[in-house]
């Protein structure tokens, strides 16, 4: 449709407004010979209890290793940047390279590419973290819609209001619920 105002000269041109397509997200396998580290933090109240989660699959999306656990409290930034370190640590731990490592905290994903954070308080991660990484060698960061992350979502939650110490476990030792939720993953949700 054309509306042309004669009086100004102007002419418009209006579309027709179409329903906005859903954007469809999934958890994603890795490649042949590559493992991903999916990580994610939760607080109850932006300073509040919180947990951490982290999952490994292989390129099956198999479970090869999990954490989650209770980190006391934290805001929302610090709880997923501790995420973060605690499944590097379990990736180094278990002797794995060729990792690609996703988190659905933008603001985590971009601090670390750049190894520098605009909050003062996640900078003093940023040594550890690198350090992780340099004994990693080869990597891949990025970012992953909440909904292709749910898995880590879950196990932070189940982190919140522990102790200190993390629960680990494997694809054998991981609860039937953990296992579910592996499977809820690698289906579409819309976005």
């Amino acid at each position: 449709m054309e509306v042309q105002n004669t009086a100004l000269g102007v002419k418009l041109a209006w579309k027709m407004c179409k329903e906005p397509q859903k954007l469809w997200c999934r958890w994603k396998a890795p490649p042949r010979g590559w493992t991903k580290l999916n990580f994610d933090g939760a607080s109850k109240g932006n300073l509040g209890e919180s947990g951490i989660g982290a999952i490994i699959r292989d390129e099956h999306g198999n479970i090869l290793h999990g954490l989650f656990g209770g980190i006391r409290v934290a805001t929302n930034n610090e709880a997923e940047i501790r995420a973060l370190e605690a499944g590097l640590h379990l990736c180094i731990r278990q002797g794995l390279s060729r990792i690609i490592i996703e988190g659905d905290s933008q603001i985590i994903i971009d601090g670390i590419s750049r190894l520098s954070f605009h909050n003062w308080k996640l900078n003093k991660w940023v040594p550890m973290i690198k350090e992780n990484i340099r004994i990693i060698e080869i990597f891949e960061i990025g970012h992953v819609y909440r909904e292709g992350n749910r898995v880590a979502d879950y196990l932070a939650n189940l982190g919140v209001g522990g102790n200190d110490d993390s629960v680990y476990f494997c694809e054998a030792s991981a609860a039937e619920d953990i296992k579910g939720q592996c499977l809820k993953d690698c289906q579409r949700y819309p976005r």
